[in-house]
């Protein structure tokens, strides 16, 4: 299996987009204003395949370069996971700087600070609300990389499908779990290391592995498209592919609706970041923005770059610097005296969302200015 990463898809670059704007409706709650239930449908169930879908683009577009056997030898494919990580990491410790201040004047760093309680804050939490995705690409690509030269990939894909089982049971499934004693003494041992499962141990590597496969899939696929569908060309066979995936998606929807709102008013959710049926969503969504182009055309339908500004970069500011677009509103609404942006929940998102691509618009140009200097 070649380890070349897969070409650039424009429908995954466009979903970039609503991902990022489904987080910030995580942390806006649009719909409070007019329905607590639908907001909790659509923040603590729709929205919840955004970060899934994120993990999957890495696993997809970087995991093959670290994994996949080139022919190179190794200290390519070492050195892409290495720089991949080092890259990330310079991204995660800017984070925590710009947000020091932010903690500061909410009264975050106030002490006694142990060891302990740094390194859980530094490897789990994220140091703000937000920023916990960081380290859990972190840990989960390290994770993924580290099992995946000692297994074969269905032994790392069932190792990380019983991780995040495990997960489920300290996330949407604590209710139940914590009703044996046993179990909630294990999940007491969990949560005194990291206060949520939804991690890089047991969130991440699930969905890192998930992208990975389907990225050999569709390798496979547009290898020997015309073998696998008996004759049928490469086109109606993507069609047929797609219009599963669709079936599929619809399907494995439902049930993730229906669980989550089961789950709700059991009052069984700790957390609501996991559901069972969000992997078959996660692998349907995907696999359906996947087929929305041919292999020829992902090769040219890569996100326009102008001195840095691509897709991926833009949606990459947006989420990391939303929770100021917040801040921003809250204090400009207060200052301009215009209240209806911060009681209307709905208007409060819109506005967040506005602000949060001007700063991330503003950024992208900056940093290209800079590049094309040099």
């Amino acid at each position: 299996m070649s380890g070349r990463s897969p070409g650039r898809n424009r429908s995954l670059d466009l979903f970039r987009i609503v991902a990022a704007i489904l987080i910030v409706a995580i942390h806006t709650s649009p719909l409070e204003t007019y329905s607590e239930l639908a907001d909790f449908i659509l923040t603590r169930i729709v929205a919840r395949v955004a970060v899934p879908f994120f993990f999957l683009v890495t696993g997809y577009y970087v995991l093959p370069k670290c994994l996949g056997s080139s022919g190179k030898g190794r200290n390519p494919r070492r050195r892409s996971f290495w720089n991949y990580e080092k890259k990330n990491l310079y991204l995660y410790l800017g984070a925590i700087l710009l947000y020091l201040p932010v903690n500061w004047y909410a009264g975050n760093l106030k002490g006694p600070w142990t060891l302990g309680g740094l390194l859980q804050e530094l490897v789990f939490q994220g140091t703000f609300y937000h920023l916990w995705y960081l380290p859990g690409l972190l840990l989960g690509m390290l994770l993924v990389y580290g099992l995946g030269k000692l297994v074969p990939y269905r032994i790392l894909l069932a190792i990380s499908a019983v991780l995040y089982v495990i997960g489920l049971g300290g996330d949407s499934y604590y209710g139940l779990v914590s009703q044996w004693k046993p179990l909630e003494a294990f999940y007491g041992w969990i949560f005194a290391v990291s206060p949520y499962t939804r991690n890089g141990v047991f969130f991440a590597p699930l969905f890192l592995c998930l992208g990975y496969g389907l990225s050999r899939f569709f390798r496979r696929m547009a290898g020997g498209s015309r073998e696998n569908s008996r004759g049928r060309e490469e086109r109606e066979y993507r069609e047929l592919y797609a219009q599963r995936c669709g079936i599929g998606l619809l399907v494995f929807g439902l049930v993730m609706l229906a669980e989550g709102l089961w789950l709700h008013a059991l009052k069984w959710q700790r957390h609501d970041s996991m559901y069972g049926a969000l992997p078959g969503v996660m692998i349907c969504l995907f696999s359906l923005l996947q087929t929305g182009e041919s292999g020829e055309k992902q090769e040219k339908g890569r996100a326009s770059r102008g001195g840095g500004f691509s897709v991926a970069v833009w949606t990459t500011w947006i989420y990391l610097l939303h929770p100021l677009g917040i801040l921003l509103v809250r204090g400009g609404a207060k200052a301009v005296k215009l209240p209806m942006l911060i009681e209307n929940s709905l208007l409060h998102f819109l506005a967040v969302v506005l602000v949060s691509m001007a700063l991330a618009t503003g950024i992208c140009l900056f940093l290209g200015r800079l590049r094309r200097r040099e």
